[in-house]
């Protein structure tokens, strides 16, 4: 395989499970669509996040002049969580230029922990909401004694 960017061979390594076609001149990388998640993943777990949910949202994509390492079909520039990447319509590899990779990987990971965050705030409101509130009788000090069982009369 050769590098999309420059043309010059790819070095095919693999770590932690995730294969990667590595440039040695340009440092581009080239993954497949599942490796990326992974890399993404295993970022977040260096960083002590566990990643529920994953998403990469998505720009459009627009046609480039670079050919796929994989399949030669032609890739398409395309944003992702504010990041352009080029991606392979047929075969779903990516191609990350030398950088792309850990600016996706912390934009990822922060969209995260921001949306946990939210989701935890909406999870505490909503046990609020469905939390029933005591009946009255049950606030009035005077119903119960100090050892917590009923006044007798």
């Amino acid at each position: 395989m050769n590098c999309p960017r420059c043309g010059n061979e790819l070095d095919t390594r693999s770590t932690a499970g995730i294969a990667a076609a590595i440039c040695g001149r340009c440092a581009g990388a080239w993954l497949h669509k599942d490796d990326l998640e992974r890399a993404v993943r295993l970022f977040a777990t260096e960083q002590g996040i566990v990643l529920k949910t994953l998403t990469l949202l998505e720009g459009p994509a627009r046609d480039t002049t670079l050919p796929c390492p994989q399949c030669s079909t032609l890739l398409q520039r395309l944003t992702l969580r504010g990041v352009e990447v080029e991606r392979c319509a047929v075969c779903q590899g990516v191609f990350l230029d030398a950088g792309e990779g850990r600016a996706l990987a912390q934009r990822a990971v922060l969209a995260a922990g921001e949306w946990d965050r939210a989701y935890q705030t909406l999870l505490r409101t909503v046990r609020t909401w469905a939390t029933p509130a005591p009946e009255p009788w049950l606030l009035d000090a005077g119903d119960f004694t100090s050892s917590g069982h009923g006044t007798i009369d």
